[in-house]
Formats: C-alpha cells, structure tokens, sequence
C-alpha cells in the first residue's frame, strides 16, 4: 500500500465519520451503525471477505509506532506486537465480525509522527463472542432493561440493584 493510497485510506474513513455525525446531529435521530472501515477481498484465503478496521494514534516526538501501540495498551509484546485481546479495538472488531458474519480483520494501525503502518489480521473467535455476548446479555438484563421499564436515573432517582430481588 503506497503513501496515496494510505492517505486516501484515511481520509475517506474521516470523511464517512464526519458526515455521519452531522447526519445524526442534523436529524436528532440516533443511528445504530456497526462501521467498519472497509468490506475487503483477500482471494490467497478460503474465507475471501473479510473486514479492515483502520485506527489512526497519536505518537509523540520520536516515539515509534510500536511504542505507541504499547504506551496505549492496544498491542502488547514491544518486539512483536500483538493486539490486545483485553483492548477495546480488539472488542469493537470481533463485534464487527460477528455482525458482518466475516471470518477475519485486518487491523490497521498509523501512528501521527510514524512512518510505518501496523496491520495484524484477527480472526473471529466464536469462543470469545459468546462469553462477551453473554456478558453483555446480562448486563442488558441487570441494568438497561429495569430502567427502561421503571425509569428511576432519568428523573434523578438512584439506580436500584434489581439483582439482590
């Protein structure tokens, strides 16, 4: 991927970002998007499309990319960085996945003042999915759920603890 086309990358992913914002600010209406970044092909592999997710850090003064990716705690191991899989973005693109129903991701990575890119392929992981999906589930049900149906925090009231009934 060359510089063009890594600038292009970035900027029509800033470009879709802003005009959502103003779409949902203009309209006053909440809209529920799953966005990825891109839809993309990779035919060396039996499951072709798949996702890219392309995030774009800061970086301080002389600071390389893979400390960066460290310093924020996205990828772990300095020497061979790895996403990780406690991380946000490594939530947010399974999350993506499963929504999608694509087998695999490429993370993209530029760092403000880096040269280089960082890109690591993630695959989905059924395992992962249902445990976060559980999780969230029981959330849902513990918290959002009673306040929808008896709404206590929208008219300054506390949350009540509808797990100790």
């Amino acid at each position: 991927m060359g510089p063009q086309s890594l600038h292009g990358l970035f900027g029509w992913t800033d470009i879709l970002k802003k005009k959502l914002w103003r779409l949902r600010t203009r309209t006053k209406v909440k809209i529920n998007v799953i966005l990825t970044d891109g839809l993309v092909e990779d035919p060396s592999v039996a499951q072709a499309q798949g996702l890219m997710e392309v995030k774009y850090i800061q970086t301080q003064d002389g600071e390389s990319l893979n400390d960066a990716l460290i310093r924020n705690r996205i990828c772990i191991n300095r020497e061979n960085p790895v996403v990780n899989t406690k991380h946000k973005y490594f939530y947010q693109v399974q999350q993506q996945m499963y929504v999608t129903n694509r087998h695999w991701s490429d993370f993209v990575v530029k760092g403000s003042q880096s040269t280089g890119i960082f890109c690591q392929r993630i695959k989905f992981s059924r395992e992962f999915w249902n445990e976060t999906l559980e999780n969230l589930q029981a959330f849902y049900d513990t918290w959002i759920a009673p306040e929808l149906a008896y709404p206590r925090v929208k008219y300054g009231l506390s949350k009540y603890d509808y797990r100790s009934e």
